[in-house]
Formats: structure tokens, sequence, C-alpha cells
């Protein structure tokens, strides 16, 4: 396995650049060879030769991932762990790598020079996973392929299933765009340090089209919102509440589009979002 999966080789390594574990980063570095292979080995299945990884952290994925690719763009916010990756893969002419917070770059600038067809790959922080998988799903040049690991309770929403708890507006905004596949559960011994949480690897495939047609990210995402406003309350209740109409408008608008004016938003599918929206359009736009 790499040397980029050692506990003992990386925290030398990083020792020497003077970096300390900060907290709020959610630093939980992966330490296990037979997963990163398996996390890559994922990553690539399509046959991508470029992949951006976000976080790329003591580089347990990049260091095979560079091995791999003909093009790997490494972005890291911690300006020591960046040392240490520049010192890593100065040998690599293939790598390049971005200090800054991923969630503040310009994709456009970034992804600069790298094929309309590629693959992202991270680790993600626990606390910033939704906000990471938003920008890289709606970017002007979305990846193809995501796979990433996050916390189990962040996977299970991503993938859930019509009507169950888990199923919200994240499950279906994602959904619209990308088709979601459990990858396989990991423990946290295979981090450095463990986290508390269970983790999971999940894999996203970009749909050739979106689910709900035309509709833009952001009526779609306010439409959604409004319906899952308050979960116990019907599809009447919240349209009526999210859109300040009345609610004998929103009942009426929702049987335009088929749907029960007492059915609850976890019921409803995406094409289902799809016909509210086009009757929603007809009836206040």
């Amino acid at each position: 396995m790499g040397r980029l999966t050692s506990k003992q080789y990386i925290l030398a390594a990083l020792a020497r650049h003077g970096f300390f574990f900060k907290k709020r980063l959610g630093q939980n570095f992966l330490i296990d060879g037979n997963i990163a292979s398996m996390i890559v080995d994922a990553a690539l299945v399509n046959g991508h030769s470029n992949a951006i990884e976000i976080g790329a952290g003591a580089g347990a994925l990049s260091e095979l991932l560079a091995e791999k690719l003909e093009k790997l763009i490494l972005v890291e916010i911690d300006p020591f762990v960046v040392k240490m990756l520049v010192e890593e893969f100065q040998t690599y002419p293939n790598v390049s790598i971005v200090h800054g917070d991923f969630l503040k770059l310009d994709m456009v600038n970034v992804m600069r020079g790298m094929s309309e067809s590629y693959a992202a790959v991270s680790n993600l922080p626990y606390y910033i996973s939704t906000p990471i998988l938003s920008k890289l799903a709606f970017a002007e040049n979305p990846p193809e392929r995501i796979v990433a690991t996050m916390q189990k309770e962040v996977a299970d929403r991503i993938a859930a299933k019509v009507g169950s708890k888990q199923y919200g507006a994240f499950s279906i905004l994602l959904g619209n765009l990308y088709e979601a596949e459990v990858l396989f559960a990991i423990s946290p011994n295979c981090f450095f340090p463990a986290p508390k949480v269970e983790s999971t690897a999940l894999a996203l495939n970009r749909r050739p089209k979106p689910l709900a047609g035309d509709i833009s990210k952001d009526e779609l995402s306010k439409l959604v919102h409004g319906c899952f406003g308050m979960r116990r309350k019907t599809l009447a209740n919240n349209l009526s509440a999210s859109y300040s109409i009345s609610k004998e408008l929103a009942s009426n608008i929702l049987q335009k589009a088929d749907i029960s004016p007492s059915e609850r938003a976890e019921k409803l599918e995406i094409n289902d979002f799809a016909r509210l929206h086009e009757a929603m359009r007809s009836e206040l736009m």
C-alpha cells in the first residue's frame, strides 16, 4: 500500500511542516490502504482520466489517483497540509494543488484546462458534506461521477427512497441530477483520529438530463423546500404558507397536478414535483 496511508509516515510528514489538528476543519485522515483503493477504483470505474479531489488531507486517495490519471487537481484548505502535499507530489507533473476553501473557489477557474468529462473524489468533512456536494452538482461544469465518503446519515438522506423517514428536500434536489448508489460502509478505525460516527462511501452518477425537466435550480429548490416546510403538515398547508396563497388555491393547484391536497411531501416522486411546478406556473405566474 502507499506511504500516505501509513499513520506513522503521515504524522511525521505533517509534523515537519508544523501541522496540528483543527477540530473546526473536521480533519479525520484516511489511513486504510484497502479502503483507499476501493474508493479510487469506484471513482474511476467509468475510465475518467481527469479528477478533482476536495479536501485532499494527508493524501491517501491523492497518491493512488496520481498514479492513474492524466490530470489531478487537489484542493486543500489547511496551509500546513498543503506544504506537505507540495513536498509529496513535487515529482508528479499531472498534479496541481490548490490552496483554498472549496466553497469559496471559482469552479470555472479551478477547472480550467480540465477535461469536460471528469470525476470528483472526496473524504468529505462531516460538517460541510451537503454544501460541498451541492456546489459540485450545481456547478456550470459538474463532474460526471462523484465518489465520496461521508457520515452514514448524510448518505442515507441522499439515497433515501420515497416515503422513507430520511427522504427530504436534498434527496430530491440531488436526485434530480444524479443517481445515487451506496457503495460500502467504512469503520471509524479506518481514519485518524477515529470519528465518533459511522461512514459510508457513496457514488453519484450524473443523469443524461434532469428528471424534473428544464425547471431552474432556484424554482425547484423553492418548491421542494416549501413542500417540506413542516413535514407533518399536508401539501396544501405547506404550499399555502410558503407561497402566501389561500389553502383553497393551493388545493386547486395540487388537484390540477393530480396530487392529493392531503398528501405529504415525502410521498412525492421527482416527476410529481415537475407536474406541480407546471400547475403552479399556470396558476401563479
